[in-house]
Parts: structure tokens; C-alpha cells; sequence
């Protein structure tokens, strides 16, 4: 097997293996919500501190209690979904695009770990939030501030990697450099492109190709996921 194929199916492998873990905490976040909501108190916690003691409390409903397993449920999969999506065979670029494919792999391990932590700590502090509230336990304890410091490193040290190692100076050498194919300048849409990502137009990183199905897919699955848990948050606030 050639190195390169050998790096994608190294990606493919490790990104369902975050996509299994992250419907797992999702799933059971939810299941231990649904179990736990006919005997919750009339006031909940929604917030804590560093500590991790409840500093902040909610009557309870759908959204004090909901949405931090929905986030585990729709957005860490939706994140581990795409990492797989972007090495999959169907939407790989041509091999002459050696900078795209170059990237692509560990593109695709940096978002399966992202969706990863993120799931684990969204059921994380659900699990222990029920707890508290059904007066089980008295905190969640201080590993959160780890889990979100977790998060925090990985994107960094990503974001360090990519601009060091994989991000593309100056307009693309592929169909990318074609302006009939960016939409208002911004949005590259190219039906004829199989690639899921693409280089930018200007500067550097990676976008979506909004031409194909799976690009459309993803975007609207992305913003209705954004949407539902901005919804439950605003609700929560202005029931607090």
C-alpha cells in the first residue's frame, strides 16, 4: 500500500472510531436524561464553578435538562461525520492535487479528535450535573476545567500544525482557481469537483464544496444543529 493510501486509511480508521464514541456518549447522555427526568427537583444547575460546585440554577425543563446531551448527540457526531466524510474514497481529490491530499488525513484526525473531546465532555457534565441535582452528589470536581483545557490544546496545537505544515500560500493551482466556480466570491461550489474540501480562494486553509450532495448535506445539517442548541440556550437563559 502506498504511503499515501496508507495515511488515508489511517484517518478513515481513527475517524470511526471517534464517529462509534461520539453516538455512544451522545446516545447515553440522552438515555440518562430521559431516565433521570421524572424524579429531578423543580430547580436544577446549569452553571459551576471552578470548583466545580453549582453556582447557578434553572426550573426545570426541556432545555435545562436537554441540552447538553443534544450538543453530545448532534454536534460531536456531525463533527466526527465529517473527518470521516473528508478521506472517504468518494471524495478524495486527484492525485495531481498532492498539496489537498496531503492535508486531507491529518484534517481529518485533528476533527475526529475535536469531536471526540467534545462529546465526551458534554456527557461528561451531563452525567454529573443529573447527580447533582438529584442531590447524589455535591459537585462535578475540577476534571471539566482539564476537559475544556484539553480542547483548547488540541485546537491550538492544530491550528499551529495546519499553518506550519499544510496551509496553502497564495490562490490555488487546482480547479480551485477557477472564479466561475466561487459563488459570491466565497462559497466554491463545483458539482464536477468530487473533493469535500478545497483550498480557499485567498489566503490560507480549507473549505467546502457546496456543489456536491454531501457538501450541501453537511452545511445544512451544521446550521440546524447550531440553530436547535442556540435555541435550547436561549430558551434556558430566559427561563433561568
Amino acid at each position: 500500500m502506498a504511503a499515501d493510501d496508507l495515511a488515508f486509511a489511517r484517518a478513515r480508521w481513527i475517524s470511526r472510531i471517534s464517529l462509534g464514541a461520539c453516538l455512544i456518549f451522545g446516545v447515553l447522555a440522552m438515555a440518562e436524561a430521559m431516565a433521570a427526568w421524572p424524579h429531578l427537583p423543580d430547580r436544577l444547575p446549569i452553571h459551576f464553578g471552578l470548583q466545580g460546585q453549582p453556582d447557578g440554577w434553572a426550573r426545570r425543563s426541556i432545555a435545562a435538562v436537554f441540552v447538553l446531551p443534544l450538543m453530545a448527540l448532534i454536534l460531536g457526531p456531525a463533527i466526527g461525520a465529517l473527518a470521516l466524510l473528508s478521506v472517504g474514497p468518494k471524495h478524495l481529490p486527484s492525485p495531481d492535487r498532492a498539496q489537498l491530499r496531503g492535508a486531507l488525513p491529518p484534517l481529518a484526525i485533528f476533527l475526529a479528535g475535536i469531536a471526540l473531546l467534545m462529546s465526551g465532555l458534554m456527557y461528561g457534565i451531563s452525567h454529573g450535573a443529573l447527580r447533582v441535582g438529584q442531590g447524589v452528589a455535591a459537585g462535578l470536581g475540577t476534571w471539566p476545567i482539564f476537559g475544556a483545557l484539553a480542547i483548547v490544546l488540541w485546537s491550538v496545537s492544530g491550528a499551529f500544525y495546519f499553518l506550519i505544515k499544510h496551509s496553502p500560500l497564495g490562490k490555488p493551482d487546482g480547479p480551485e482557481a477557477d472564479p466561475a466556480r466561487w459563488k459570491w466570491g466565497m462559497f466554491y461550489v463545483a458539482p464536477d469537483d468530487p473533493s469535500l474540501f478545497v483550498e480557499k480562494r485567498w489566503g490560507g486553509g480549507y473549505t467546502v464544496n457546496f456543489g456536491i450532495p454531501t457538501g450541501r448535506r453537511l452545511a445544512w445539517w451544521m446550521l440546524g444543529s447550531f440553530l436547535l442548541v442556540g435555541g435550547l440556550v436561549a430558551w434556558l437563559i430566559a427561563t433561568a
